[in-house]
């Protein structure tokens, strides 16, 4: 089941730092380092309507996407910290079972699973793609890591049960080969060089480019004072709809990016970048992410209104659980939303606008910057 203590920032940088350090040929780097290598920060937003069900809001603010759909980040992100890797995908069962017991007589690997599978939880909605490291193997166990449970140890139907669940990531594992010299002036160079093209939105997943970027963000400041049919007003309508909402762009910013939308983490990795190679130029635009980070930060907390008490208690139960939430649990708060006082979204719209509009420009400077420093 979810662990309430996460262990590490994020599931994908997690457990390729844990992958790293487990090797001990070179020291391991941060989290923020494997990030910004990674793409770093980025922007996504979608709504999800399903009939008789209240619509489903996803915010991503890291490169995209945020979860683990494909194995892109990790390539990236070990890449640039000169680690070799091959990923390998076998359609079945026992030969994907086969080829994990090969490579973990290497060392540590990651496998991608059903985050809501391996935790024993229901995912009426279909599986959150996640990944973990699999350390050893104990008889008819596998010692396992994950960002929030730390370590387990998985019974082998449990495991192999897990990495089934995802339809597009059936039995992906991926494993150091070998490690590799690189150029890192040149790694970096091309890492924050990702990480501005994601701002401009051409890495798109599923060929939906209006959700992705920051032309996306200006979208959602847009829509939030909008009663369209893809209007807040209509979408995000005062009750359960509205107050899933809430809840759901506070657990995709706040809770799922150890605070701020990734943005403190990426300053971070500007400022060791900055530190590197001896370029300061990376110090001022770290400041500026900072910044933003925080109006990010005020943005969530100002959502989850602490004078509101239906949610205030949201956010303390969101601070204390991992994220993403089972949705067995979000729907026991759309069921309160009748708690929220009469009339408190008439001020609401409005202002959650021109914060996203804010935001935007804010964004918009940052990107400015970031691209200063690779043109």
């Amino acid at each position: 089941m979810y662990s309430p203590t996460p262990t590490g920032v994020h599931d994908q940088t997690y457990v390729l730092r844990r992958l790293i350090e487990l090797r001990g040929k070179q020291t391991a780097p941060t989290e923020a380092w494997l990030l910004g290598l990674g793409g770093g920060i980025g922007f996504q937003s979608f709504t999800f309507a399903y009939r008789d069900t209240p619509p489903i809001l996803y915010v991503g603010t890291r490169c995209a996407h945020q979860y683990a759909h494909d194995a892109s980040f990790l390539e990236r992100a070990a890449g640039g910290a000169g680690l070799e890797v091959q990923v390998d995908e076998r359609g079945g069962r026992k030969k994907a079972a086969a080829a994990l017991l090969v490579a973990l007589a290497q060392g540590p690997v990651i496998v991608w699973v059903g985050l809501e599978r391996l935790h024993g939880v229901r995912a009426p909605m279909g599986e959150t793609p996640w990944v973990v490291l699999v350390r050893a193997q104990d008889g008819d166990h596998f010692i396992v890591e994950d960002v929030y449970g730390g370590e387990m140890r998985i019974d082998s139907d449990t495991l192999s049960s897990a990495r089934k669940a995802l339809k597009k990531a059936k039995y992906r594992m991926l494993s150091v080969s070998d490690e590799a010299a690189i150029d890192l002036p040149a790694v970096l160079q091309a890492a924050v060089s990702r990480c501005v093209a994601e701002l401009d939105g051409e890495h798109v997943v599923g060929g939906a480019r209006k959700s992705f970027g920051l032309a996306a963000l200006e979208r959602w400041s847009r829509q939030a004072d909008s009663s369209s049919k893809k209007g807040w007003h209509t979408r995000f309508a005062p009750g359960a709809a509205l107050v899933g909402g809430l809840r759901q762009a506070y657990g995709w910013i706040e809770c799922a990016t150890g605070g701020g939308a990734f943005r403190p983490l990426y300053a971070t990795f500007l400022r060791d970048a900055a530190a590197v190679i001896g370029d300061s130029r990376y110090l001022e635009v770290a400041d500026v992410i900072d910044e933003n980070g925080a109006c990010w930060s005020a943005l969530s907390n100002w959502m989850m209104d602490p004078s509101v008490p239906l949610l205030a208690e949201c956010k303390a139960q969101l601070d204390a659980a991992p994220w993403p939430e089972p949705l067995s649990t979000a729907h026991q708060w759309r069921v309160r939303a009748a708690e929220l006082p009469d009339g408190w979204e008439a001020e609401f719209y409005p202002e959650l606008a021109q914060r996203l509009a804010d935001l935007h420009a804010r964004e918009l400077r940052a990107r400015d910057l970031l691209a200063a420093l690779v043109r």
